[in-house]
């Protein structure tokens, strides 16, 4: 729509151009008492400035529809966004609380652990995972529910708002609820590292679309 309106401008312009050039050629002969040369530049002018009217009349008709569908689309991207953010949030809790248990139940099995024998994350990281099956299960389905949302924002986006805030939230909460769902490979000093980056970024991103 933006190109058709834009070449409706241009041909108005052109239009503009050709008309002042039929009207001084009615003009001269008008002054000239030239017929002929009276006739085509009153008929050309006619003809052209009909065409520009009408072509400015469908730019300004197309740049008003325009502009009530984008107010259209902030309407839905402002609800929208506010699905996300809650969406947002519920996923960055039960990721947290999925993270602290994991991360508690891999300190109290090292705890547990002898001096003399040699600490096999492996067996701690699944039985942690497995306790917190159903926290992981409700994180994939609602990853699934805000990747629709995030799909819906995008669809909505004219530029008004800042949609990059929500690619890049979406972006790292998904991350996130992948990382504390599978830590397997990953040392105890890692995971409480990475837990802890991934957590205060899910922080500063919230705090940033709720601005």
């Amino acid at each position: 729509m933006d190109a058709f309106e834009g070449i409706m401008v241009i041909i108005a312009i052109i239009a503009a151009v050709i008309m002042i050039g039929f009207a001084i050629t009615w003009l001269v002969g008008i002054s000239g008492k030239l017929t002929t040369v009276k006739r085509v530049g009153k008929l050309g002018t006619l003809i052209v400035g009909t065409i520009m009217i009408v072509s400015g009349g469908m730019s300004f008709g197309i740049d008003t529809y325009i502009q009530h569908q984008y107010a259209q689309q902030d309407k839905e991207f402002e609800k929208y966004a506010k699905e996300f953010r809650a969406e947002y949030s519920s996923i960055w809790g039960t990721s947290e609380d999925v993270g602290n248990d994991i991360q508690d139940r891999w300190e109290t099995a090292i705890d547990n652990t002898s001096y003399d024998e040699d600490f096999d994350p492996t067996d701690t990281i699944t039985m942690a995972v497995n306790a917190n099956e159903d926290g992981i299960s409700d994180m994939s389905d609602e990853v699934k529910k805000l990747e629709g949302t995030y799909a819906l924002l995008k669809a909505n986006d004219t530029g008004t708002y800042d949609f990059n805030a929500y690619k890049k939230a979406y972006k790292e909460i998904k991350e996130y609820s992948e990382y504390v769902s599978d830590p397997s490979g990953e040392s105890y000093y890692s995971f409480n590292k990475d837990f802890g980056k991934y957590d205060q970024e899910a922080k500063k991103l919230y705090k940033n679309l709720t601005e």
